[in-house]
């Protein structure tokens, strides 16, 4: 749920205290992850954001800015190309999803038939479904009895060290949080470029690798969270 609210006395402050906006909401069984927390102010025409959506105390408003709050969205059940592609066209036509997160995410090509409602290419998304599934990236399990954590602003927290190579090609940069995906669930980390692991491989703690249920040598998917 996205709200706006505008100013109309003289000036006022904003604070608010909330969790998810670095981290959202878990998808589960291949599900995406929900979408986060978010807060900034319109003035002008321009989007004042926050370094922490979540947590800003005493932002001084004037009047005619524009309070945008957008509310945490639950994690999805499933991977989203499993999805049945009738069901992805319902969800368009009664404007629960739009065309290009069908697309993007559902891997469901929809074209107007006559009457103007949208309905499944079925080659089409045969097609996009496959090329989807095969441009999602993986790395082997690489065992290790190390802990996978560093020093955070506050506690530790789990890191997934990458080759500056692999980092590249998914276009992830040092401390794009990502996440393992496992058969049930996820494992979010940090990502950490370290020349010295090894092209094609990421490093997985034993609870890691019981968290994800994977063994030593399988192909893991990483994505951006």
């Amino acid at each position: 749920m996205r709200r706006e609210l505008r100013l109309t006395s003289s000036e006022a402050a904003y604070s608010v205290l909330g969790d998810g906006a670095v981290v959202p909401a878990f998808g589960v069984l291949g599900g995406r992850s929900g979408v986060p927390v978010g807060s900034h102010v319109l003035r002008n025409g321009e989007a004042l954001q926050f370094p922490t959506p979540g947590k800003v105390s005493g932002f001084r408003m004037v009047r005619d800015d524009v309070l945008v709050l957008q509310s945490a969205g639950g994690g999805g059940y499933g991977d989203p190309l499993d999805r049945e592609p009738e069901r992805v066209a319902v969800d368009v036509r009664e404007g629960l999803v739009s065309s290009v997160c069908a697309r993007d995410i559902y891997g469901v090509v929809l074209h107007e038939d006559g009457a103007s409602a949208r309905v499944v290419d079925g080659p089409a998304t045969a097609a996009l479904r496959e090329a989807l599934r095969r441009s999602r990236f993986r790395l082997t399990v690489l065992a290790t009895d190390s802990p996978q954590y560093e020093a955070g602003s506050v506690s530790r927290r789990r890191i997934a060290r990458l080759h500056p190579d692999d980092a590249a090609r998914a276009g992830f940069a040092f401390s794009t949080l990502v996440e393992l995906v496992g058969a049930r669930v996820p494992l979010r980390a940090w990502v950490v470029i370290d020349p010295a692991v090894p092209v094609g491989q990421v490093p997985t703690d034993e609870l890691a690798r019981r968290v994800l249920s994977v063994a030593p040598g399988v192909s893991l998917e990483i994505r951006s969270v």
